[in-house]
């Protein structure tokens, strides 16, 4: 695969393509547990030495159901939890931010 080229991973249940993912993403070993035995590298990292959080900078995947990929229950928190996992600075304004309103005015 060239820099930067989307890759899709396809194939019957079972036959390790979420396995795959998992170890390019760094699931595996970090939170799935088990031994990877050979190396994984993306973008020059060795994925057993990097977390997730540190490789999600380059490497991400949108699984086959919508709401497998999503981790609270409202719009406004998921993108808050992903700057929380990437220990992003919280910004300015986010201590201002208030939900639209009903009549149309907003903050």
């Amino acid at each position: 695969m060239e820099e930067g080229e989307p890759c899709l991973v396809v194939g019957h249940t079972g036959v390790g393509g979420s396995t795959l993912l998992g170890a390019v993403n760094g699931l595996v070993p970090h939170f799935t547990g088990g031994t990877l035995c050979g190396r994984v590298t993306v973008d020059g990292r060795d994925t057993a030495e990097h977390p997730p959080r540190e490789l999600a900078d380059v490497v991400g995947v949108v699984g086959q159901g919508l709401l497998d990929g999503l981790v609270t229950d409202t719009v406004e928190e998921e993108p808050a939890y992903i700057m929380e996992q990437l220990a992003a600075p919280r910004p300015p304004c986010a201590s201002g931010w208030r939900r639209p309103s009903t009549s149309g005015a907003s903050r």
